[in-house]
């Protein structure tokens, strides 16, 4: 009599079969319209692995050494040196002379000067976040905040800042309702002090070149740990074209052993 009664009500098994089909048809529709967002872990802080031409690194505006650490909130400062650090999350990050940046959980704040970052640490400007997706790109701000992304393999998702959502320190940008620009490698852009976008523009063979020759790159004891896809990146971007030659990695000489 019951199960009578439950098909009199359309309760019977292909009936229930059919409506947890359909609801697990629209979860996962739902799901699928979710815009995606990489799966980037906090940075906590970053270690000073190498201080190259000098010793002008400070955090906090005290000079640095070697196996010093940047905590959430700091600043990290060049004057005449270079230095690579190295995020708790294994990302790795190389700052040109004359540049600092704020350590933050959810992205690092380019302030001035030029970064070269290798894996999964999001950056941001004063009016954009850099979301990355298994990348290698450069940030550049100069004197007057222009900012300059480009991206040498991976992708980079350049979308308005939510500052209200990030831990570094408050700004003065203005707010910016220009969507979301998704950069792949080879590709440029600029951001005004307003925060206004520019045109993404492709990079000639000659400005990929040159990034590979710059100070981001030459003279550091390791070459970053992306190094074969950037590569690959390039030969794809210039087919034919050999990738040049990176600045050769300075190794102690061995003495002269005389035979007497």
């Amino acid at each position: 009599m019951f199960y009578a009664s439950r098909r009199r009500f359309g309760q019977t098994p292909l009936t229930r079969s059919l409506l947890w089909f359909l609801s697990s048809l629209l979860l996962i529709s739902a799901i699928a319209a979710i815009p995606w967002q990489p799966a980037v872990a906090a940075i906590n802080q970053a270690t000073v692995v190498e201080i190259l031409d000098g010793n002008q690194v400070y955090i906090q505006n005290k000079q640095a050494k070697k196996k010093d650490i940047a905590r959430r909130q700091q600043q990290v400062r060049t004057g005449g040196s270079r230095t690579e650090l190295k995020f708790d999350n294994g990302a790795i990050g190389r700052l040109g002379k004359n540049s600092q940046l704020i350590v933050g959980s959810q992205c690092f704040q380019v302030q001035r000067g030029q970064i070269l970052v290798n894996g999964a640490a999001n950056g941001c400007t004063k009016s954009r976040r850099l979301s990355v997706r298994g990348t290698t790109y450069a940030v550049e701000v100069d004197d007057n905040d222009q900012s300059q992304i480009t991206v040498l393999e991976g992708e980079v998702a350049v979308a308005p800042l939510e500052s209200a959502n990030l831990d570094t320190p408050a700004s003065a940008a203005p707010e910016a309702t220009q969507p979301e620009v998704v950069l792949k490698a080879g590709q440029r852009l600029s951001i005004t002090p307003e925060g206004a976008v520019g045109k993404v523009i492709q990079l000639s063979r000659a400005d990929f070149e040159q990034l590979l020759m710059g100070e981001l790159f030459k003279g550091f004891s390791t070459e970053i740990p992306g190094i074969a896809k950037v590569k690959s990146a390039f030969q794809r971007l210039y087919p034919g074209a050999a990738f040049p030659g990176l600045p050769s990695i300075p190794t102690p000489s061995l003495p002269i052993r005389l035979p007497f």
